[in-house]
């Protein structure tokens, strides 16, 4: 059962907690809303799922995700411990879980349809929301490290300890962040076949992506082609 933080009546506590967990909804309604989970709403595609844009009635957005039959965990594991970890998480940068479905397909609050690298999108207000949780499905709330043989993942973010011992941790994620940044700043998609750029490539890679996208937007009638760099 639920609880409730706060002071008064305890039937209204409990009626407000319940009304804001997640509804159970149809699998037709969630067919109507994806166009039949039409390739055309694919958002992206994981080991554990693809992630599809639905159509409210009232016009609004909602990311839906529907978890892999093949999916390198049990489903019904796997939606469950996402379930956990989502619900335990309240932040302005995780997905808002609004309802599921009794086929361990979910919807997510209403977001701007901009996919970012590992399963980020952003919100009506460009805030960046986390719209999955990867390996975390093979945790339970009580965990924080875990050993695998099944490894699974998107080549060129898996940590180096994850991909050839199987063990899993919170700094797994640190470094498939470093990665996320990294393809962020250069504007870059992260290649593993390709050679390391040096610290110089790399720096000048940043400095040309922040001044392509970031000052030629403000100022429409500059050339940011040839913008130089001012040397002190």
């Amino acid at each position: 059962m639920a609880t409730y933080a706060g002071g008064g009546n305890t039937e209204e506590n409990n009626q407000t907690v319940l009304s804001t967990l997640p509804k159970e909804l149809p699998l037709d309604f969630l067919r109507t809303i994806t166009d039949q989970f039409s390739d055309q709403r694919i958002l992206g595609t994981g080991a554990f799922g693809t992630v599809y844009t639905g159509v409210m009635p009232d016009s609004q957005r909602i990311a839906v995700k529907k978890l892999a039959e093949s999916a390198p965990v049990a489903r019904d594991k796997a939606f469950t411990n996402e379930v956990q970890n989502i619900m335990a998480l309240h932040h302005k940068n995780v997905m808002f879980m609004k309802a599921y479905s009794a086929t361990n397909i979910y919807l997510w609050e209403a977001f701007r349809g901009t996919f970012l690298p590992q399963n980020i999108l952003l919100d009506n207000n460009m805030i960046p929301k986390i719209a999955d949780f990867g390996l975390s499905r093979l945790f339970g709330q009580e965990q924080t490290r875990a050993n695998t043989q099944n490894v699974v993942g998107s080549y060129g973010y898996i940590a180096p300890e994850y991909l050839y011992r199987g063990e899993i941790s919170a700094q797994s994620n640190i470094y498939s962040l470093g990665l996320l940044i990294i393809e962020t700043t250069t504007g870059e998609k992260n290649n593993p076949k390709q050679n390391e750029p040096s610290a110089r490539e790399f720096i000048e890679r940043v400095r040309r992506n922040w001044t392509e996208g970031h000052i030629a937007s403000r100022y429409s009638k500059l050339n940011a082609n040839g913008l130089q760099e001012v040397k002190p």
